[in-house]
């Protein structure tokens, strides 16, 4: 009789512990990606600049409100089933004066007069066009508003300014005036200090709870997820709003916790190491470490794509960009934890060493302490 022999039970984790692979020694290959994606990002920014939005360049707004009754607008509308069609209206009425939606967002509306309560509406906000007067703007915004008011079937083709005014049915349009980037100047200089701010207090947290060395390169990991993420964004154009400096610091919480998870790995690896009497080899404990926490990492950025994925199905567009921004800093955190981080730490550890005299005077030894 001839033994079937058990299969063995496949285990990912244990195959990439046993696997040869040298990560450390090849991390110089790791660093091709990010060194190619920013200097890519250095040539936009030098060439285009960042697609600002109208949180630092001014702009406009309008709330349109949406009749899905057909109580007030000469065509019936649903701010859900035809939301893309209402965009396509209202790009239409912007392209004529050379102008283009910067963002639009599902809101509601609400109007004693008219007898609308808590109505479907969609905001709009678009920027000016930087070469014209405060004056000449706000004559613009007029036209564009009784534009909307046609478009949208509120007033007659035929109404004109002078008209508009006295159809009640023009409340329907919101004007919301002009923001200017005075206004919000302060905002990026606030923001930059509360940045530097936050990188000191990670410094000394690291420094701290491990040593300074780590601490310097958990840093420079923190600039590498920031710097692939901004140079993301003006590859691809991304309008850079208040909401990205949120993304940022999302960022910058996210890569210092994937940061501390790998230096506590690789402490406990070198605790281990010591334990066992071994030789403290950097490398050797980078390349343990690396492996050990190689596919929880790759699982926790499918799962962060597959969310963030499914969310910008139901997000307005302006929550959609913040979060495929914080995806892109998400997955350059990861990928520096695992491919640029320990051999960061690789170079610079070094075990403390300190003299241990013995009862013979002229008898000296020395003995490894290691941090931790």
């Amino acid at each position: 009789m001839t033994k079937t022999r058990k299969r063995e039970k496949f285990s990912c984790d244990e195959k990439l512990e046993n696997s040869k692979f040298d990560f450390v020694k090849n991390s110089k290959w790791f660093l091709i990606a990010p060194i190619v994606i920013v200097l890519v990002g250095l040539v936009m920014f030098f060439t285009l600049g960042f697609n600002l939005g109208i949180d630092f360049t001014g702009g406009s707004n309008m709330t349109i409100f949406i009749d899905n009754s057909g109580e007030y607008a000469s065509e019936v509308l649903d701010v859900d089933e035809d939301f893309a069609e209402i965009q396509n209206r209202i790009e239409e009425v912007l392209k004529e004066h050379g102008l283009k939606i910067s963002s639009i967002q599902k809101t509601s509306i609400s109007d004693v007069e008219l007898g609308v309560s808590g109505g479907d509406a969609v905001y709009v906000e678009f920027q000016n066009d930087s070469a014209l007067s405060t004056e000449q703007i706000n004559a613009v915004n007029d036209e564009i508003h009784l534009e909307l008011l046609k478009t949208f079937g509120f007033v007659a083709e035929d109404v004109t300014l002078e008209e508009v005014e006295n159809f009640d049915n023009s409340a329907l349009v919101i004007n919301g005036g002009i923001s200017t980037a005075s206004e919000d100047s302060g905002i990026l200089m606030n923001i930059m200090i509360a940045l530097l701010v936050a990188l000191v207090l990670v410094f000394l947290y690291v420094g701290l709870r491990f040593d300074f060395t780590t601490g310097f390169a958990s840093i420079l990991a923190i600039f590498h997820d920031i710097l692939v993420m901004i140079a993301v964004m003006l590859i691809c154009r991304i309008q850079i709003n208040t909401s990205f400096f949120v993304a940022l610091f999302v960022v910058l919480i996210l890569s210092t916790n994937n940061t501390i998870t790998m230096f506590d790995r690789l402490r406990e690896d070198v605790k281990m190491a010591r334990n066992a009497n071994s030789k403290i080899d950097n490398r050797q404990i980078a390349n343990v470490s690396v492996k050990k926490m190689l596919t929880t990492s790759i699982i926790v950025a499918i799962t962060s794509i597959l969310l963030v994925l499914l969310t910008t199905l139901v997000a307005v567009p302006g929550v959609r960009e913040c979060l495929f921004e914080i995806l892109v800093g998400a997955v350059a955190g990861i990928y520096s934890s695992l491919f640029i981080t320990p051999a960061l730490w690789a170079v610079a550890y070094k075990a403390k060493k300190k003299k241990k005299s013995t009862n013979t005077p002229n008898a000296k030894s020395e003995v490894v302490e290691v941090e931790g």
